[in-house]
């Protein structure tokens, strides 16, 4: 039987420029599962950038609401009307946690809900819904062919480290942006066919140079500000651009020469996954468990914190340059 009291971490105002600032942890009620409903005990947590940008405001939605994008648990209630399909005790993620998982209970409708096999730790469990959906689509968004080079930028991320393994796979050679040249190596031994410095190198001019002056056949964005236009720029005429997240500014700026013969499109996770329904959604996430299972994707163990040290959390989750030993940072209860 679950407690009649939890604790959660509330965005509790837009005021403030620094997302930890924005979020308290505070007790509130333990959720009674509605029909169709499955309470959820969770137990691990990834931080994600779309943590910060809802805890930022960059959203939108009215305050006070709970936060946190994605996680694993473990079924604590069936509620009314559920198909049985689960059963109490079983670890599950979310393909839509509606932001609610940092809090120690969720209810979260059971169609959304996904068994976590039990060859899958949490660790991994945690962040295929962010990081690995997210993977597979860009690379679908982008339509590399095999042997075409895919750019993508803040590729000592997480998501970028798991990116190049999965294009790797899939035949599609990459060109690697990062700030940093002691990430280099880290990159190369993932299967990086190029990485380029923006910190000391002409990001544009060494796409054309290592193209042989055709430019990428795509490109993905996570910076936004000027790091779009140099994606752009970077792309061979016919090419897309993806964008889909701005570390770096909450605008875009392309060059008007490149509005005529490029295309600059967006990926959402919340609305790809939603799109193939709660079936495709389930199957999405057990090809990204088998990717895990057959060694095409990797994850190393991150740092944990207790949920009431999200702050620590989201601190250690913006350190820069973050190493190959630990990419992810995690919140557990």
């Amino acid at each position: 039987m679950a407690p009649q009291k939890q604790h959660a971490v509330f965005v509790t105002t837009f005021d403030n420029d620094k997302p930890e600032d924005n979020l308290q942890f505070l007790e509130t009620d333990v959720p009674h599962p509605k029909d169709g409903q499955v309470l959820v005990r969770i137990t691990l947590r990834v931080i994600n950038p779309t943590d910060s940008y809802h805890a930022r405001g960059d959203y939108g939605g009215e305050v006070p609401f709970v936060t946190g994008s994605e996680g694993v648990g473990v079924v604590e209630e069936l509620g009314p009307g559920t198909s049985g399909r689960l059963a109490k005790g079983q670890r599950v993620v979310a393909a839509n946690w509606g932001l609610t998982s940092w809090q120690e209970y969720a209810a979260v409708d059971e169609k959304f809900l996904v068994a976590v096999p039990d060859d899958i730790n949490d660790e991994i469990a945690a962040q295929v819904f962010i990081t690995t959906l997210t993977v597979i689509g860009l690379v679908e968004t982008a339509a590399v062919p095999k042997g075409e080079w895919l750019l993508q930028t803040a590729a000592a991320s997480g998501l970028g480290r798991q990116l190049i393994q999965y294009a790797k796979s899939q035949g599609i050679r990459t060109i690697n942006v990062v700030r940093r040249a002691s990430q280099f190596e880290e990159l190369k031994a993932l299967g990086a066919d190029e990485v380029v410095d923006s910190s000391s190198e002409d990001v544009v001019a060494r796409v054309k140079e290592i193209t042989g002056g055709k430019g990428a056949y795509s490109g993905l964005d996570a910076v936004a500000g000027d790091s779009t236009t140099k994606v752009m720029a970077s792309l061979r005429d016919g090419g897309t651009a993806v964008w889909y997240g701005w570390v770096s500014d909450p605008t875009m700026h392309i060059r008007v020469q490149d509005s005529f013969t490029k295309t600059l499109t967006n990926f959402i996770i919340y609305s790809w996954l939603p799109s193939h329904g709660p079936e495709g959604a389930r199957a999405l996430f057990e090809d990204g468990f088998k990717l895990f299972r057959d060694g095409v994707l990797s994850a190393n163990p991150g740092k944990r914190f207790p949920l009431a040290e999200f702050k620590k959390g989201l601190e250690e989750s913006k350190a820069p340059g973050r190493s190959a030993a630990s990419p992810k940072v995690f919140l557990e209860s």
